[in-house]
């Protein structure tokens, strides 16, 4: 039952991080149900009483200091989103936190991460069936259109709730629509993709190369520029970290090795290339910029947490049509500035050190994935992220 209960919870997590559903002009009130499952979840914790009484102490203190933290950063902020800043800061990061922190063996973490990559694999076989079989080739018809609020106010095709047909991409002069699963945008798809991808190469335990096969082809499917060079480079990192047991396997694998890097390396700059002459290219560089600018205007606080006004009057004139942001780092400083980043800054510089001091190479990995995808990708506010956040609190910092 606790199985089935983690894998609902993983479910929201990814509905949560910008799915069609979520960005849905109809309310499917996602969030309100996915803090629902977090807070039966810590109550279903404390009453098996499955917990560390000698953290107890030390995790209230640790929370008592975060939320005089937060409180004033609720108070100095000029905040446009209480409630979503509430919801993220306030309730999920401290209960995730409290039962991760105060886990027996941390068995309840790792069990969570490991059923992400389960949860992204049956999305992405769903999707490949439908976007070979519908967008593709047309064999199945859309049966229905949406409404959903991206950038702007649009219709997509329906694959009975599904599959969508939101984006398509010019290659070699030819428009082929992309795969966006159940997401608004393929960037989107290949967001919550990468995330499972590294979770299954770096984190879990037991690894299934159907898993990581499916992943990978349906990341290229999506035709994502950051998704396809990231998943190339951890590919690559997980050859390199895996330990060989007999020499004839470790010297076929540094032979094979220089050839995976030259295919995957001229697949990377093909798709850079063919998205460097796009609009989405010059939006996304034009974001670094406008958030820049803004956050220059408070670089203490920011201007305003969920409030992209003042990021969008710094936007370039080409703009007007897609005020939409693409980045997750600058967004941070820009609306809460070096207060709200040092919520993202500390547990990272904790996941890092907690690498390093007990040799951890693929903790190492996963974490510079994760610092990846803030960079270069928008889901700053997002719980799949604040989770990360939690367990990055709680690493101790000892070997």
């Amino acid at each position: 039952m606790k199985k089935y209960f983690e894998y609902v919870i993983v479910f929201f997590l990814v509905l949560s991080c910008n799915s069609i559903y979520y960005v849905s002009t109809k309310n499917y009130y996602i969030n309100y149900i996915l803090i629902f499952l977090l807070v039966i979840m810590f109550l279903f914790y404390i009453v098996s009483k499955d917990f560390n009484k000698k953290k107890i102490v030390s995790t209230i203190c640790f929370l008592f200091f975060y939320y005089m933290y937060i409180i004033l950063f609720m108070l100095l902020n000029d905040m446009k989103d209480y409630e979503n800043f509430i919801y993220t800061f306030g309730i999920s990061l401290p209960l995730l936190y409290f039962v991760y922190n105060t886990s027996k063996e941390k068995e309840i973490m790792i069990s969570i991460l490991e059923k992400i990559p389960n949860v992204m694999f049956v999305l992405s076989i769903i999707s490949l069936l439908f976007y070979l079989f519908g967008s593709i080739s047309n064999i199945i018809l859309p049966n229905n259109v949406i409404t959903i609020n991206w950038g702007t106010e649009r219709y997509v095709d329906s694959y009975y709730g599904l599959h969508f047909n939101t984006q398509s991409i010019n290659i070699f002069g030819k428009s082929i629509i992309r795969n966006t699963g159940i997401f608004p945008e393929a960037p989107m798809f290949s967001l919550n993709l990468v995330i499972a991808l590294g979770i299954e190469l770096f984190i879990c335990k037991k690894k299934y190369r159907l898993v990581k096969n499916v992943l990978l082809i349906t990341i290229f499917t999506t035709t994502s520029t950051i998704g396809i060079i990231i998943s190339s480079v951890m590919i690559i990192m997980s050859i390199v970290l895996k330990k060989q047991k007999r020499d004839i396997t470790k010297m076929l694998k540094f032979l094979i090795l220089p050839f995976i890097i030259v295919v995957l390396g001229i697949i990377s700059l093909f798709f850079f290339s063919e998205r460097k002459e796009t609009t989405s290219y010059s939006d996304r560089l034009d974001d670094y910029n406008a958030c820049y600018l803004a956050w220059k205007d408070n670089i203490l606080l920011g201007n305003g947490y969920g409030d992209n006004t003042p990021i969008q009057m710094y936007m370039s004139s080409f703009r007007m049509h897609n005020t939409g942001l693409s980045n997750s780092i600058m967004v941070v400083l820009a609306q809460g500035g070096i207060y709200l980043f040092l919520l993202y800054l500390i547990p990272t510089i904790r996941a890092i050190m907690y690498a390093l001091l007990n040799k951890k190479k693929n903790v190492l990995m996963f974490v510079t994935t994760i610092i990846a995808l803030f960079v270069l990708t928008i889901f700053q506010y997002k719980i799949i992220l604040i989770n990360f956040l939690a367990i990055g609190f709680m690493l101790p910092m000892k070997k």
